[in-house]
């Protein structure tokens, strides 16, 4: 296992992206029907883009995500969005122990669909 890997729990996923603003809805949506009970989207800093801004379209998107999940039923506490700079490691491994612990008082999202038995739009 290599350092990035130590402290996470088992079973999260990571899926990197040059930016925050790269996020497309299409990519959380995908998670959610793949089986993912939970997903974090890690980004920088408000105002620490490389990106020129990034960070703050991703959040924009985020905003209206959370909305647009609510109209399938899925709570607000499943789809989380955190700010950590890459020299906080630690603070990275608590946010996702911390999704973790929120989801497992959710529950599963689905028991038992596949992405082809679900109603999902897409």
């Amino acid at each position: 296992m290599n350092a990035i890997g130590k402290g996470f729990p088992p079973g999260a996923r990571f899926v990197r992206v040059m930016c925050t603003g790269r996020i497309e809805p299409e990519f959380v949506l995908r998670g959610f029907r793949s089986g993912a009970d939970g997903v974090v989207i890690f980004g920088c800093h408000l105002g620490d883009c490389h990106y020129r801004g990034g960070n703050y379209a991703a959040l924009r998107r985020f905003y209206l995500l959370r909305k647009v999940l609510g109209q399938f039923g899925i709570e607000e506490g499943r789809l989380r969005m955190e700010w950590v700079s890459s020299c906080e490691p630690a603070k990275l491994v608590d946010a996702l122990n911390s999704m973790v612990e929120t989801v497992k008082d959710l529950g599963p999202l689905r028991s038992g669909e596949t992405e082809e038995g679900c109603s999902w739009p897409g």
